[in-house]
């Protein structure tokens, strides 16, 4: 019967039932028919795998060599007649794993012989004083896999006591990894002073191993104080506001106490605590003051010591109230004024008390026409003032009392003046109600004058405001006189779309209380008045000499600012009139007779403008003269003129070269054009002309 092995430790991949992994001689045993065992010897290498995932059975561990006494390799057979060998064979009975002809486990076998990843330097022992930073470097270990082409892969498995102060390993190198403590790191030798580290490493096909690194964290020299009590969920330290000068608030404690004599001082405080050499914080000579009650004020506590070491004690310090009389007004009495017309509850003051909580009382005289909201200290009326029926109410004083709620003894007492005054109902009368008019753009002085009084006091001084101008700023109020603040326009295109008319409402108020107002609208219609002479804007002019019967060349251009605009009547009175024609309505200047540079070269034309389409009667428009000077521009339009048709000249053959033959006398009537002489036609021979003329 074989034995099945439950577990294979270890390994390498198994390739057709040949074992791989050591380097000596493989002897595998087969099964023949008849029951005997054939030897043969193989060169391979085992690398111990998964039997138990291949379902090998182990049926006898035999030894084979000339020498039992001599290593010999040890051989697995299987039900199926394959070997695979495991271990050297002394090895394993020196181990007491095997004996002669017995079946032994295979498992503990390969656990015993598997190589696998190596600490160089673990287990040891480092240590760390416990004032080391966060972040700080504790050691570095050294891994490394039996084949050296492998990286072993490290990590922290475990710290006893647990802790979070220290961090994975940091990769270096291949086999290198350096050990920090955590950012949250935070030593003390005097809670933990021992720390275990296991780290776990493993390389691809060998063993995965455990080690340990244990530091040991030493006590060191330092200065650290207290947390204070400023942390979250800490409350501050509480004071009364009447506590005496010198009192102890706190007294400082430290965890460490650092080396040499200790200092105290107190800073970052809007208070002047004190402090003792011993470190015992007091209230201030002063005291605490009624402002002060209900605050709280931080400080800190910082202490010192002989190597200059320093730590800080954060406080809050709450001072707490007593109780003092608060309630009080800040005047001793105040004043209002209401109309008799007010409805029922309508509010007339209110009195404002310091100190809470506190509620008001009218204190006398007993009155049926003024109440007061106890909690608010809202006084309202509680009927119709009527001063015809109750003269009496034109002036009372109420006397309301203030008082603490939870201590009535803590009072205070306000006069409160009441004035009810008669109302003013009826506006100011004005003649004429509504004024409309019509005056020329260019008035000045006064255009209204209004007669308005005030029927309930005749004698009542009234004030005049000019309100809704359109177009704004166009009018002013001289008393009750309505003037013109500038001038009027009609020579606009806005004023033409408003049909040249102004609108302005007179605010008439009187002098009663409360005021009343009558409002009196006013229409301008404003006429237009011809105020500006047209002009031209172009007084030059050029045309080419060969110009034809009704050519236009120009645009006077002629403008008016009266409205409408730009409406003139152009027309010409000069002696060159009858050369030129302009249009009547455009301005425009065309040319009626042939022009000719070599007779005329300027013409000076007076052209006269007037303006039309404006209220001026017959005989009053505006003229205006414009001095236009027309240049003709010269045109090249007569050919050159020679003093013979033809010339006959006789030559000798012998003559020399550059013999003058004669002269041709030629002229051009267009003045200043220089005359240019080729030979078109004639003997063939003469190629340059130059060689003949000059």
């Amino acid at each position: 019967m074989g034995l099945v092995a439950p577990y294979v430790h270890g390994g390498h991949q198994l390739g057709k039932g040949v074992a791989r992994g050591f380097d000596q001689p493989l002897l595998m045993l087969s099964k023949n028919s008849d029951g005997s065992n054939d030897a043969r010897q193989e060169d391979a290498t085992f690398g111990a795998n998964d039997f138990h995932s291949k379902g090998l059975q182990i049926s006898q561990v035999r030894f084979a060599g000339p020498n039992p006494a001599q290593p010999s390799p040890v051989l697995l057979a299987t039900q199926s007649g394959n070997l695979e060998r495991v271990g050297n064979f002394d090895k394993m009975q020196r181990l007491g794993l095997v004996e002669w002809d017995k079946p032994l486990f295979l498992f503990l076998l390969l656990i015993a012989w598997t190589k696998g990843v190596e600490f160089t330097d673990l287990p040891r022992r480092v240590g760390l004083a416990d004032s080391e930073e966060p972040n700080s470097l504790v050691t570095t270990i050294f891994v490394s896999c039996t084949n050296s082409s492998y990286v072993p892969v490290t990590h922290l498995r475990t710290v006893t006591p647990e802790s979070s102060f220290f961090n994975f390993p940091n990769f270096l190198s291949a086999n290198s990894y350096q050990v920090r403590l955590s950012p949250s790191a935070a030593l003390d030798a005097r809670v933990v002073n021992l720390y275990v580290l296991t780290f776990r490493a493993s390389c691809p096909r060998e063993t995965t191993r455990d080690a340990q690194l244990i530091v040991q964290v030493n006590e060191a020299e330092r200065l650290v104080c207290n947390e204070g009590y400023t942390g979250i969920g800490r409350s501050p330290i509480q004071v009364s506001e009447d506590v005496p000068p010198g009192e102890i608030i706190y007294r400082t404690v430290l965890k460490r106490r650092g080396r040499g004599t200790l200092s105290f001082t107190v800073e970052d405080s809007s208070l002047s605590f004190s402090i003792t050499p011993e470190g015992v914080l007091q209230v201030p000579a002063a005291g605490f003051t009624r402002e002060q009650a209900g605050k709280t004020f931080p400080l800190k506590i910082v202490v010192r010591d002989g190597a200059s070491r320093r730590c800080e004690v954060p406080l809050s310090i709450h001072v707490n109230p007593v109780y003092h009389n608060k309630v009080s007004f800040r005047e001793s009495s105040v004043a209002s004024s209401i109309w008799e017309s007010v409805l029922p509850l309508t509010k007339v003051i209110q009195v404002v008390a310091t100190g809470k909580p506190v509620l008001y009382q009218i204190v006398s005289p007993s009155t049926r026409y003024f109440t007061i909201e106890p909690d608010t200290g809202i006084i309202k009326t509680t009927y119709y003032l009527d001063l015809k029926n109750n003269p009496s109410l034109a002036n009372t004083q109420l006397k309301v009392k203030a008082y603490n709620m939870l201590h009535p003894t803590d009072q205070a007492i306000i006069l409160v003046n009441i004035t009810v005054k008669q109302e003013n109902l009826e506006a100011p009368l004005c003649s004429p109600a509504v004024f409309v008019t019509q005056v020329p753009e260019n008035i000045s002085g006064p255009i209204l004058s209004l007669s308005c009084y005030d029927p309930e006091n005749i004698n009542s001084s009234l004030t005049y405001n000019i309100v809704n101008q359109n177009p704004p700023y166009s009018f002013k109020m001289d008393g009750p006189n309505l003037q013109v603040n500038s001038s009027l326009d009609c020579d606009s295109g806005s004023m033409a779309s408003l049909n040249f008319q102004y609108k302005a409402d007179i605010l008439v108020i009187d002098e009663g209380s409360p005021a009343q107002t009558t409002t009196v609208s006013v229409l301008v219609t404003v006429t237009p008045v011809n105020e500006f002479n047209p002009n031209c804007s172009k007084h030059v002019f050029s045309v080419p000499e060969n110009t034809e019967y009704g050519y236009s060349f120009g645009n006077v251009n002629g403008s008016d600012q009266d409205y409408p605009f730009n409406k003139i009547e152009y027309s010409l009175m000069d002696a060159d009139a009858g050369v030129f024609y302009i249009s009547r309505h455009t301005g425009q200047l065309h040319v009626l007779l042939p022009l000719d540079y070599e007779v005329q070269k300027v013409y000076h034309l007076a052209v006269i403008l007037k303006d039309l389409g404006n209220e001026a009667a017959d005989g009053t428009q505006r003229t205006t003269t414009c001095n236009v000077m027309v240049f003709v521009q010269d045109v090249n339009d007569h050919p050159p003129k020679c003093a013979e048709p033809f010339l006959v000249r006789s030559i000798y053959s012998t003559q020399a070269r550059n013999l003058k033959i004669t002269d041709i006398d030629c002229k051009d009537e267009e003045s200043g054009t220089e005359l240019a002489y080729n030979i078109v036609r004639g003997m063939e021979w003469v190629t340059n002309c130059r060689d003949l003329f000059k």
